[in-house]
């Protein structure tokens, strides 16, 4: 099998970034820190349908003609899919929703107050609260049977019947991250266990021994045939289930790697899975039927990296596997890629020893001696309570008179002040032809820069 990682490409401003796919049309469904949702056709796609929600997105959800999606507001909004348009709030939370799942009958939410709301679809006003865990929700995961596996801050991941609204197991752990499941894996710094959900046991697991940063998480395919896992590092995996054997798909040349915050199966597809990473980036993976390809390490190439747990895996299961695998870089890959040079890029082996040592030269000669204090740009004005610049909706005062925001739509620009007091000051709207970024405002005056 090979593991075909196409180019990320720009998703969203560098931070948090969650992945979906659409179930109604397969779309890909990106949100991000920027706080636009993104609808993308697929990966390739140039110029995805784009809608600003609020001053960040933290999870998105979509079924039938609705999406749903966590926003600044401590709320989950309800929309139109797909033309994006408002259709009310669904849940409100003391704190900042986090992720959101669903199965064919319910939707369940979580929030950094450590709560989980539950409610059918389409009724949320009769939501109900799951309360236990003791620090903020991290992953939420729904599968057919209605059971609930939920990821906390403090470490725990505690699995819920939601008929009966009541916790049937808890696992204490250090878990940064879970997903759905008919059977329920999870990762554990560098590991990834597969519990059977009958009696919660660990039936097998997998480490990557040799990744030198933790895996940050993982999903299991629709099928139930592949997990797939992502690192800080920003490298991807996939473990067969079946055939008990490890893949890491390749990274392109040139690549910059950053970690991996999201990982969305294809519902339609169950060769290919999106992710997204701490930059704001997104990327597809597809899964090839073949031999070993450069880049990937499978169950051949990659026992050293690969430590399994499972007590029937036996060790005849593995005879032959080293010496096969160097004996094709030595006699396979090697000479195939010479040839290559020789006959398509018209370069022998000097030439190419010599590139490639002058590109390692000019990575070594970034020296402390290039970097002078003017080169530094200088900090932009800013006030204490503004919030950053970059922002298209941004908070340019706050203090005990009243608060200054500015909109920014395209080359439109709007600043509104709300007053605490109304019954001393009415509220203004003002347009901000000037482009103005700083604000001042007492009981008299109302100052821009």
């Amino acid at each position: 099998m090979k593991l075909k990682r196409n180019s990320m490409r720009y998703a969203h401003t560098s931070g948090h970034t969650n992945v979906v796919y659409a179930s109604s049309d397969n779309k890909i469904i990106t949100c991000g820190a920027d706080g636009d949702i993104r609808i993308w056709e697929s990966v390739d796609d140039d110029d995805p349908n784009s809608k600003c929600l609020g001053e960040f997105v933290t999870a998105v959800l979509q079924y039938q003609d609705k999406l749903l999606a966590t926003n600044d507001l401590n709320v989950v909004d309800c929309y139109t899919y797909p033309e994006i348009e408002r259709d009310g709030t669904d849940v409100r939370f003391t704190a900042q929703g986090t992720c959101i799942t669903s199965n064919e009958k319910y939707v369940a939410v979580g929030s950094e107050d450590t709560k989980i709301k539950v409610y059918p679809k389409g009724e949320s006003k009769f939501e109900f609260d799951l309360e236990g865990h003791k620090g903020p929700i991290l992953s939420l995961s729904l599968n057919k049977d209605n059971l609930l596996a939920s990821v906390s801050g403090d470490g725990t991941l505690k699995i819920w019947n939601i008929d009966d609204k009541k916790e049937v197991k808890t696992i204490t752990e250090s878990l940064p991250k879970c997903n759905s499941f008919e059977i329920l894996a999870y990762t554990d710094s560098k590991k990834i266990s597969v519990l059977n959900v009958d009696n919660w046991k660990e039936e097998t697991s997998f480490s990557v021994e040799k990744e030198d940063a933790k895996l940050t998480c993982c999903s299991i395919s629709m099928d139930g045939q592949f997990v797939a896992a992502g690192s800080e590092t920003g490298h991807v995996y996939v473990w067969n289930l079946d055939k008990k054997s490890m893949h890491k798909a390749n990274v392109q040349d040139h690549e910059e790697l950053h970690l991996i915050t999201s990982i969305a199966w294809n519902p339609k597809d169950a060769t290919e899975f999106a992710y997204c990473d701490a930059s704001g980036q997104l990327g597809t993976v597809v899964m090839e039927s073949g031999e070993e390809v450069n880049g990937l390490l499978d169950e051949e190439a990659g026992e050293d990296i690969m430590d399994f747990h499972e007590g029937d895996f036996q060790d005849d299961d593995m005879n032959g596997v080293g010496g096969d695998a160097d004996e094709d870089d030595e006699d396979g890959e090697t000479v195939s890629l010479e040839k290559l040079k020789k006959n398509f890029m018209k370069f022998d082996e000097d030439d190419s020893r010599q590139s490639r040592k002058s590109s390692v030269d000019r990575e070594r000669s970034k020296s402390p001696e290039r970097i002078q204090y003017k080169e530094y740009k200088m900090q932009q004005p800013f006030q204490p309570s503004s919030t950053p610049s970059d922002l298209e909706n941004r908070y340019l005062l706050w203090n005990e008179v009243g608060l200054v925001k500015s909109y920014t739509s395209g080359e439109d620009s709007s600043i509104n002040v709300e007053f605490h007091d109304v019954a001393t000051h009415h509220n203004l709207h003002v347009n901000n032809y000037l482009h103005h970024t700083m604000a001042s405002l007492s009981s008299s005056v109302l100052a821009l820069s």
